[in-house]
C-alpha cells in the first residue's frame, strides 16, 4: 500500500535485507567472541556454533527449545559467560563443569535433575533456579562464587562444601525441600543475603554458628517455614543477626531508600 513499503529493511546497497550467510555469521562470531542466538526457536545447536571454538567468549542460547547441548562447549575453553536459561535441557555435558575461564553460568528454567561436577575456579554467578535438582554437586572448587540462585528446585540438603565458597555474598534456596541449613555456612564471612523461604526449616535447622559468625549477614528470609520468630529468638546468635538487620534498615531509612517497608524475614504465627 501507500507509505513507501515501511516494513522493508534496507541494506547498505539500498536493496532488500538479506540475512547473513552461515560463513558471514561465523566470521562475525569469531571477530566479536559473542555467539548470540537467544529466542531463535532452536531445537538443536547449529553446526556453525561449534566452529567458533576458542574465539568464543559469550554463548547465549537462552529462550530456545534445546533438549541437549551436545559437545560444542568442550571446544570453547575461553568462554566467560554461558547463558542457557529457559530451554528444555535435562542434563549438561561434563565439559560445562570444566571451563577454566567461566565467570557466569545461567541454566535457570530448564529440566535439570542433576548438575555435572563443577570445577570452575573463576565462576562468580551460578543460576540453577526453576529446575528439578534434588542435590547440588560439591562446590568447593568454585572459590570465586559470589551469587548462587537455586530457588524452585527439589533440594533436600545443601553440600557442606558451600562453606568453602569464601566470596559468596548472596544465596537463594527458597522453594525447596530443605529441613536444615548446613553449619558450614558459618564460614562465609562475606555472606550478606540468605533466602530460604518455603522450605521445611524449623528453629533447630538454623545453625547458631551461622547467625553469630557471618559478620555481614543482614538479610535472612525464612517465610513459609515451620519456624516462629519467638523460637528463633532463643537461638544463640539471633541477637547479633537482628542487630545487623536493624542497622541496615536504619541505614536505608537515613538514605531515603527504604521502599517496601520493614521485613524481619520470619512469620509471626
Amino acid at each position: 500500500g501507500g507509505g513507501g513499503g515501511g516494513g522493508r529493511l534496507l541494506g547498505s546497497g539500498g536493496g532488500r535485507y538479506t540475512p547473513p550467510t552461515s560463513a558471514q555469521r561465523g566470521q562475525r562470531w569469531r571477530a566479536t567472541g559473542l555467539v548470540a542466538l537467544r529466542g531463535a526457536k532452536l531445537k538443536a545447536l547449529p553446526a556453525d556454533v561449534a566452529a567458533v571454538g576458542e574465539a568464543a567468549r559469550t554463548l547465549d542460547l537462552a529462550q530456545n527449545r534445546l533438549t541437549t547441548l551436545g559437545e560444542a562447549v568442550s571446544g570453547m575453553p575461553q568462554l566467560t559467560r554461558l547463558v542457557l536459561s529457559d530451554n528444555l535441557l535435562e542434563a549438561l555435558p561434563e565439559a560445562v563443569g570444566r571451563l577454566p575461564q567461566l565467570k557466569v553460568l545461567l541454566v535457570d528454567g530448564n529440566r535439570l535433575t542433576v548438575l555435572p561436577p563443577l570445577s570452575l575456579p573463576r565462576l562468580r554467578e551460578l543460576a540453577v533456579a526453576r529446575n528439578r535438582l534434588q542435590a547440588l554437586p560439591p562446590m568447593g572448587a568454585c572459590e570465586q562464587l559470589q551469587k548462587l540462585d537455586a530457588c524452585h528446585n527439589e533440594l533436600r540438603s545443601l553440600p557442606p562444601s558451600l562453606g568453602s565458597c569464601a566470596q559468596l555474598q548472596e544465596l537463594d534456596v527458597s522453594h525447596n525441600a530443605l529441613s536444615v541449613l548446613p553449619t558450614e555456612l558459618a564460614a562465609l564471612q562475606k555472606l550478606r543475603v540468605l533466602r530460604a523461604d518455603a522450605n521445611g526449616i524449623a528453629a533447630a535447622g538454623v545453625p547458631s554458628e551461622m547467625l553469630a559468625q557471618c559478620a555481614l549477614l543482614h538479610t535472612l528470609s525464612l517465610h513459609d517455614n515451620p519456624v516462629r520468630r519467638d523460637e528463633l529468638e532463643e537461638v544463640d546468635g539471633w541477637a547479633a543477626m537482628e542487630k545487623r538487620r536493624r542497622a541496615r534498615v536504619q541505614k536505608q531509612i537515613d538514605g531515603g531508600v527504604l521502599l517496601d517497608g520493614v521485613d524481619d524475614g520470619v512469620d509471626r504465627r
